[in-house]
Formats: C-alpha cells, sequence, structure tokens
C-alpha cells in the first residue's frame, strides 16, 4: 500500500466562498442528521470565507486541491480570556499564563 501525501492545511479567502459552500452543501446532504442546516439555508445566506479579526475558516485540502474538511474558528464577542471550564480568568491567573508563557495569547 502506497502512503498518502499530507494535507495542506490553509487559510481560505474570500476567493474560496463558492468551493467552500459546495464542499458544505455535499456535507449537509449526505449527513442532514448532523448538521441544523440545510442546502436552502446555504443557497440563502452563503456563508463567507474572508479571514479577520473575528475569525478564520481552514481547509485541510488534497493534492489537487480539493477540501478534505473545513473548520472556522471565530472570537466570542465581549468575552475575555476564559479557563477550560468556561469561567473567566481573574487577574491572579492571567498573571500565572503570563509568567509560565511570557504572554497572553487572544
Amino acid at each position: 500500500m502506497q502512503a498518502s501525501a499530507t494535507p495542506a492545511l490553509r487559510v481560505l479567502t474570500a476567493a474560496d466562498a463558492a468551493a467552500y459552500n459546495a464542499f458544505l452543501g455535499e456535507g449537509v446532504l449526505a449527513h442532514p442528521d448532523t448538521l441544523r442546516i440545510s442546502p436552502g439555508d446555504i443557497a440563502r445566506a452563503p456563508f463567507k470565507t474572508e479571514s479577520g479579526a473575528e475569525g478564520c475558516t481552514f481547509a485541510a485540502c488534497a493534492e489537487d486541491g480539493s477540501f478534505l474538511g473545513v473548520v472556522t474558528v471565530e472570537r466570542e464577542a465581549g468575552r475575555g480570556p476564559q479557563h477550560a471550564r468556561g469561567r473567566p480568568l481573574r487577574k491572579r491567573g492571567l498573571s500565572r499564563v503570563r509568567s509560565r508563557t511570557g504572554r497572553v495569547s487572544r
């Protein structure tokens, strides 16, 4: 058996919106029980793929550029750094994070 090539991971841009929405639509049709949207929802309001301060979408791509999988990460508005259990970090907790890492990622 021949080993498969490692997928490339990249951040999507506005130019990828059509391919992303087509990929998402295929997933909705193939797995309607796992998503709370329909192909009609995507057609009425296509998802945007522009990256910015509030989030971005990543795609794992095959050698031919086709999407193998996608994930979108978004910053929640109005929330500061959170503990793994969802509780806000206190200043004392932030200083401990800073002392271990030298920085606090946001």
